[in-house]
């Protein structure tokens, strides 16, 4: 699906009111494509998720929205999958995962990993009075992108 097509689809698919505050970011020549191609859009729910799968796929960050928290993406995934994301880690962002974690998970998560990091990690979750908004926004991108690619997660420093 071409990018103007999913811009139309979204769109089309918006608020009135919310897609018109969209459109005045683009130029009139961009905004008068767009609209055109907004005419042309059905009720088809499948192409709007198909819209909106491709514009998360090709903007992570942009649908960082959508995972409102590192709580909720990992309550979406299993143990052993999350623990091979996550066990070549630097200990605090294993401790920052680890966490966020209902208890049980924790447990289980922290009882899978190498015994000498264990340690290192409950000694960091201890030792965490709070954590930046972006780091933890940082950690959810990169996790989400660790789990598709994987690649290693690598949070700003503090």
């Amino acid at each position: 699906m071409s990018t103007l097509r999913q811009a139309a689809v979204l769109l089309a698919n918006l608020q009135a009111k919310d897609a018109a505050v969209l459109l005045a970011k683009l130029d009139p020549a961009e905004q008068q494509i767009v609209r055109a191609e907004m005419t042309r859009v059905e009720g088809d729910n499948g192409e709007l998720q198909s819209a909106v799968g491709c514009f998360a796929h090709d903007n992570p960050r942009a649908t960082l929205a959508a995972e409102r928290s590192l709580s909720e993406l990992v309550q979406r995934i299993d143990n052993q999958t999350l623990l091979a994301a996550v066990v070549d880690e630097h200990p605090q962002t294993i401790a920052l995962v680890v966490a966020n974690l209902p208890r049980w998970r924790a447990i289980q998560t922290l009882a899978a990993i190498p015994r000498d990091l264990q340690a290192n990690v409950v000694r960091r979750i201890a030792a965490t009075r709070s954590v930046d908004p972006e780091t933890v926004q940082d950690v959810v991108v990169a996790l989400r992108e660790r789990l598709s690619t994987g690649r290693k997660i690598e949070p700003r420093a503090a």
